[in-house]
């Protein structure tokens, strides 16, 4: 249950966009309701720079360049790191990730092993003429550079865009694995409120779809900005390429605003069912310079640290 959700909690930044994310007329498209969420801000738009994560055992640093460290006017991101450092002092560059843009909008990502040139995943994103993302194929590579992990996601929108249904199937060395359907709902500020996941999957090996799990998510929100919505172009799921520890990835849980609280239940598997809560430090100017994540499943928090430029 817990690898699973982790997969639906990436689909969230399928929709976690920038309030200026840029589409050919200069427009913002989240692929939902456009709106620029309930703001409480100085006006100052922000961008991430930095991203340190703290939790039992380990700290994740995740850092963000732009237009090749050269500038910000147009806050396009360009590249990000990743870095784990252990508690008994060992630390490595755990990957390296860079955005392609394509019409103002970030079209790939090429996440690199380390620091060595090896391709291990890349994502790519199309849109449709609203600037709404419509597809999405990730690819996890083995050194010799074949794919052998493949997920493929489709996006259809309805309700004036408030509804999103999401269908995705997920092949292994070329077997699939499993195939699902998310609908999410949004709220009028734009971010998420609910969530439904139907997936079949293959639970002994034989390559029949014959399990069927369901996954329902409730969301709660606070009215600040969240940490992304500078990134220009980020009007897809790309977040979620910018930095790997599970429990940061809240920060995104949101596409205008901060995530507090999510609810997540497993009808077939009730006693699997957990909460989560965020408390929130902010900056003068409406950002979150500090998370405190409380999960329900564990008797520890994280805490992490946001700074920007």
């Amino acid at each position: 249950m817990r690898s699973k959700i982790y997969l639906i909690l990436f689909a969230l930044f399928a929709f976690s966009c920038s309030s200026d994310s840029s589409s050919d007329d200069g427009n913002n498209n989240n692929g939902g309701n456009n709106n620029n969420g309930g703001n409480n801000n100085s006006g100052n738009s922000l961008l991430v720079s930095e991203i340190i994560t703290t939790t039992q055992g380990y700290t994740t640093t995740d850092t963000f360049f732009y237009n090749d460290g050269d500038g910000l006017d147009d806050n396009k991101l360009t590249s990000s790191t990743s870095e784990y450092s252990y508690d008994n002092g060992q630390s490595y560059l755990n990957n390296t990730s860079n955005f392609i843009y394509t019409n103002n909008r970030i079209a790939r990502v090429d996440t690199y092993e380390g620091s060595s040139n090896n391709m291990a995943r890349q994502v790519e994103f199309d849109y449709d003429s609203q600037g709404r993302l419509t597809t999405i194929e990730r690819c996890y590579y083995y050194d010799n550079g074949n794919c052998y992990d493949q997920t493929i996601y489709s996006f259809s929108y309805s309700n004036n865009n408030n509804t999103i249904t999401e269908t995705y199937s997920t092949s292994y060395e070329g077997q699939l694995e499993y195939t699902g359907t998310r609908v999410w709902q949004l709220d009028n500020n734009g971010n998420f409120s609910s969530a439904v996941d139907i997936e079949s999957y293959d639970d002994d090996g034989d390559g029949v779809l014959e399990t069927e799990d369901e996954t329902n998510i409730s969301f709660e929100h606070d009215n600040f900005n969240n940490p992304f919505s500078g990134i220009a172009g980020a009007s897809a799921r790309v977040i979620f390429q910018l930095y790997n520890s599970e429990y940061s990835h809240v920060l995104s849980w949101g596409a205008f605003n901060n995530l507090t609280g999510a609810n997540i239940s497993f009808p077939q598997y009730p006693e699997d069912d957990y909460t989560v809560s965020v408390a929130y430090d902010y900056n003068e100017d409406g950002y979150p310079r500090q998370a405190i994540i409380s999960d329900s499943d564990y008797d520890f928090d994280s805490v992490v640290t946001i700074n920007y430029y």
